[in-house]
């Protein structure tokens, strides 16, 4: 198993669990196809996590899907850790349904940005429009104040 994981100074506003088939890196470059059905697709899995004074976020995979997914988190990991956090909540918001928001950090937001987080997800939900190459990519949006305190990885 292989793993990246991300440690937040404060608990995350977004709470989230999920597996992922990435097409496209968080620089736009393609990094896998999977409507090849000549190949097995490479999965990722990742989850936002909460400790009693600290967040957590962790991607794994297994050995075997190092070929995208390494790829994959090396593009994560070139962002800055001040601009990790906003290239995490464009990633949640475009992989997974599966989200719990703070309320009160939700409803806090300004209504542009909400708007914006709203089409994320609903882009991800719409299975007849392909996954555009820049959606991971930095769009200006800031949504969150988690503050990085550290990195861990094992890429094999």
């Amino acid at each position: 198993m292989r793993y990246y994981v991300i440690e937040l100074r404060e608990l995350p506003d977004i709470m989230c669990s999920s597996g992922f088939f990435p097409v496209y890196d968080f620089s736009g470059q393609q990094i896998q196809d999977i409507g090849d059905s000549s190949k097995t697709s490479d999965a990722i899995f990742f989850a936002s996590i909460a400790s009693n004074t600290k967040g957590v976020v962790v991607f794994s995979w297994h050995k075997s899907s190092d070929n995208t997914c390494i790829p994959f988190m090396r593009s994560l990991d070139k962002f800055t850790d001040s601009e990790l956090p906003h290239a995490l909540v464009r990633f949640f918001f475009n992989a997974t349904e599966n989200l719990c928001l703070s309320p009160q950090w939700y409803e806090s937001l300004d209504e542009t940005v909400r708007s914006a987080l709203v089409n994320r997800i609903n882009d991800w939900g719409n299975p007849f429009e392909p996954t555009a190459p820049k959606s991971l990519m930095d769009d200006g949006i800031e949504a969150v104040d988690w503050v990085v305190t550290a990195r861990e990885k094992h890429l094999g």
